[in-house]
C-alpha cells in the first residue's frame, strides 16, 4: 500500500471493514468532486440540453485536466457529464456549473463567474441536507483550495448517492465511448479509471467505476465501487505517489476484503 489514507466500506453492513484513521478524517477530494458536480447539475439540466461552450472556459485553472472543449463547441449535458467523469475535464465541469447556476438562480443573464458561485453554493447546501457535515466545496472541479475538503464518511455518502443515478454510472463505469459533438466529428474518450478499462492490467470485472483525482496536494486518489454477488463495497485511496498506485492499492484492498469474507 502506498496510499496515505484509505478505507473499505461494506454497503450491506453499513460499516467500514478497513479504515486508516477515522471516518471523520479530512481529505482533499481533488477531481472526485466532479461526481457531486454531476449529481447536482443533473437535478437542474436535462441530459439532452445542448450547451454552447463560452467564457466559462476562462475560469479553468492552470494545469487542469481537460476534455479539450473549445469556445463554440456544442455538446449535450450528457456528453459534458461523460467528459467530467471519464476524462476528468475541468472545462466540462465549469460549463455545466455555469449553465446549472443560471437555472438555479433563474437569472439567464448571470456572468459565468456569478453562475458558478450560485452552483457551488447549491453544492454546499445539498451537502448539509445529505448530512455531509465534514465537506466544503469551493469549486465544481476539485482544483485545489485549502478550504475545499471532505471526509471518508462523506465520500461514502456521495458514492451511495451517485450509484443510484443511472446516467452518472453509465459513464463512471464506461471504459471508452464515442463522444458526440453537435458541431464537429465524433471522437473517442477513454476513462481515466483503469479499473473499468478491459485493456488495462488493472481491470476488474467487479469494478462499478466512480472517479479518479489528482492534485499536487491530494496526490493521486480514487473513489471506487465494487459488486460481487449481492454485496457492494466502496473503496477510497488518497495520497498515492504515482498515478497507477491508486489502482494497485484499490485492487489490493478489494482482494484482501474478499479473502477475509471467504475466510
Amino acid at each position: 500500500m502506498t496510499a496515505a489514507q484509505a478505507f473499505v466500506y461494506d454497503c450491506q453492513s453499513g460499516s467500514f471493514s478497513y479504515l486508516s484513521g477515522s471516518p471523520e478524517d479530512r481529505v482533499w477530494p481533488a477531481s472526485i468532486t466532479k461526481l457531486f458536480t454531476a449529481y447536482i447539475a443533473l437535478q437542474y439540466l436535462e441530459p439532452d440540453r445542448i450547451i454552447t461552450a463560452g467564457d466559462a472556459l476562462q475560469l479553468v485553472g492552470e494545469g487542469s485536466s481537460l476534455a479539450h472543449i473549445s469556445e463554440g463547441d456544442m455538446l449535450s449535458v450528457e456528453m459534458l457529464v461523460a467528459a467530467m467523469l471519464m476524462l476528468s475535464g475541468n472545462d466540462a465541469a465549469y460549463l455545466l456549473a455555469a449553465e446549472a447556476g443560471r437555472v438555479i438562480a433563474e437569472e439567464p443573464a448571470l456572468t459565468s463567474t456569478e453562475a458558478v458561485m450560485v452552483f457551488v453554493s447549491e453544492m454546499n447546501g445539498q451537502t448539509r441536507k445529505l448530512g455531509m457535515s465534514g465537506t466544503r466545496f469551493c469549486n465544481p472541479d476539485g482544483y485545489h483550495d485549502d478550504r475545499h475538503y471532505t471526509t471518508f464518511a462523506d465520500m461514502v455518502t456521495l458514492a451511495e448517492k451517485v450509484m443510484g443515478n443511472e446516467l452518472i454510472m453509465k459513464y463512471a463505469s464506461a471504459g471508452s465511448i464515442q463522444a458526440v459533438f453537435e458541431n464537429r466529428a465524433e471522437t473517442e474518450w477513454k476513462n481515466s479509471n483503469f479499473l473499468v478499462d478491459p485493456q488495462s492490467e488493472y481491470y476488474s470485472p467487479y469494478a462499478l467505476g466512480l472517479k479518479t483525482g489528482q492534485t499536487p496536494q491530494a496526490g493521486n486518489c480514487l473513489l471506487s465501487a465494487f459488486r460481487i454477488e449481492d454485496r457492494q463495497y466502496i473503496i477510497g485511496v488518497f495520497g498515492c505517489e504515482q498515478k497507477d498506485d491508486r489502482f494497485a492499492d484499490t485492487l489490493q484492498l478489494f482482494e484482501q476484503m474478499l479473502e477475509k469474507s471467504v475466510g
